[in-house]
Order: structure tokens, then C-alpha cells, then sequence
């Protein structure tokens, strides 16, 4: 009878700590926003963020840029397939390989607050999300 109610004991909590938190599913949706570049080239860089799977902390999303000037970086216009995780309201992504070019990458880390993500890339750029409908 113990080693029964120890095994029920160990399903149950193993299979809850398999279950992503529903703080997770909450990130999923679509987000805008910028990039702000700094130094010579400064720019404002339109992104779209769109979170679409989160499992056990591990992301998968999809980054578009747009309105990036030729000279600026313009063939980084296009869609990033990035991934990445989400733990203590702390999103990482990544991605390379993407843009018009094929040949773009971006990195980020954001903190959440409500519907808002603001953080920076490795290089000091600003970013901004906000969720959408």
C-alpha cells in the first residue's frame, strides 16, 4: 500500500513539473515595436515578434524587420526564425540565417512587464515590444 501511494506521489509530480507554467502560454501572441540603433548609423528599426510556442521555458518565434535603409543593414529586412527560453519573466532569443538576404542574425534579451517587452542586444541596441491583437 506505501509503495503504491509513493508511486501515485512521483507520477503526479513528475508529470507537473512537465507542464510549462501558465505564466508561459501567456507570452505567445504577437508583439511590435523597434529596434533603436545607436552610433553613426542611428535608426529606428521596425520589428514584429510573434512568441508562437512555449514549452517548458524553451521559445520558438518568428522576428520580422522592416523599414531598414539600404545602407543601414536593408537586406536584414525579412523574416528570423529565432529560438530561445523564458524563465523569471526573462526572455533570451536568437536567430541567424534569415532576412531577405539569408544570411542575417539577431540575439536579444527582454524583460516582461504586462504586455510590454523592453530590452537590448548584445551590441547595446534598445528593444521595444508591445502586444498586439
Amino acid at each position: 500500500m506505501m509503495r503504491s501511494l509513493l508511486a501515485i506521489a512521483l507520477l503526479l509530480s513528475s508529470s507537473a513539473l512537465a507542464q510549462a507554467p501558465a505564466d508561459d502560454q501567456s507570452l505567445v501572441g504577437k508583439y511590435r515595436g523597434h529596434i533603436m540603433t545607436n552610433g553613426l548609423m542611428m535608426a529606428e528599426v521596425g520589428i514584429d515578434l510573434v512568441i508562437e510556442r512555449v514549452e517548458n521555458g524553451h521559445v520558438t518565434a518568428t522576428l520580422t524587420r522592416y523599414g531598414m535603409r539600404a545602407e543601414a543593414g536593408g537586406a536584414c529586412n525579412g523574416d528570423l526564425k529565432m529560438r530561445g527560453m523564458y524563465i523569471n519573466n526573462k526572455l533570451k532569443l536568437g536567430g541567424r540565417n534569415g532576412g531577405d538576404s539569408g544570411t542575417c542574425g539577431m540575439r536579444f534579451e527582454a524583460t516582461r512587464e504586462g504586455d510590454k517587452l523592453t530590452g537590448t542586444t548584445p551590441n547595446g541596441f534598445q528593444v521595444e515590444l508591445s502586444r498586439i491583437p
